[in-house]
C-alpha cells in the first residue's frame, strides 16, 4: 500500500477512502493531529480532521456515566474538547435546541460550558501556574477568545489524549 492510500496522506471523505478511515477509525485520527507543533499547525490539523473530532466527541459526550472517579473525568474531557471544537475551532454553535423557551435554554447550557472550561482551566493553572491561556479562561470561561481557548487546547491535548483513547479501547 502506498503513501496515497494511508489515511493521514488522504483528505477526509476521498472516494478511495474506506468507510473504517472515513468514520471510525479514530486511533489513526488522533494520532494525525500533532500537539508537538505550534498552535496554528494544530488546530489546521484539527480542522483537517473536523468531522472525525466530532463523531468521536459527540459519542463520549452523549455516553450514560452512572460511575464516579475516572468514567466521569473521561466524560468530562470529552464534553471540554467537544466545546471548545465546536465554539472556538469550528466555529460552531454548540447549543442545540431543546425545549420550549430557546433563548432560557441556550443560556442554561452556555453557563454549564462556560463552568466547565473554567475549572478546565484552573485544574492546569495549579500545575502550570504560568499559562496565560489557562489564567484568562479561567476568569472568562467559553468567552475567553477563540486564540486563548485554542492555546489551552494545544496545552492539555497530550494530558487528555488518553482519556479520549481509553474511551477507544472501551469500544473494542
Amino acid at each position: 500500500m502506498g503513501v496515497e492510500n494511508t489515511p493521514q496522506y488522504r483528505q477526509q471523505g476521498e472516494p478511495n477512502q474506506s468507510p473504517r478511515e472515513g468514520g471510525r477509525d479514530y486511533a489513526a485520527m488522533l494520532t494525525s493531529i500533532r500537539a508537538d507543533q505550534g498552535r496554528v499547525a494544530f488546530v489546521a490539523d484539527l480542522l483537517r480532521n473536523k468531522d472525525q473530532l466530532l463523531a468521536l466527541t459527540d459519542e463520549i459526550v452523549k455516553e450514560q456515566w452512572t460511575l464516579e472517579g475516572e468514567p466521569e473525568r473521561k466524560h468530562r474531557i470529552a464534553k471540554y474538547v467537544n466545546t471548545v471544537l465546536k465554539v472556538h475551532v469550528f466555529d460552531m454553535d454548540p447549543f442545540p435546541y431543546q425545549g420550549h423557551n430557546f433563548e432560557y435554554d441556550q443560556a442554561l447550557q452556555e453557563h454549564g460550558a462556560s463552568g466547565l472550561t473554567r475549572s478546565v482551566a484552573k485544574a492546569h493553572l495549579k500545575h502550570h501556574p504560568d499559562s496565560e491561556a489557562a489564567r484568562a479562561i479561567s476568569l472568562f470561561g467559553l468567552h475567553a477568545t477563540s486564540k486563548e481557548h485554542q492555546t489551552l487546547l494545544h496545552e492539555v491535548w497530550r494530558s487528555y489524549l488518553p482519556a479520549i483513547t481509553g474511551h477507544l479501547e472501551k469500544k473494542q
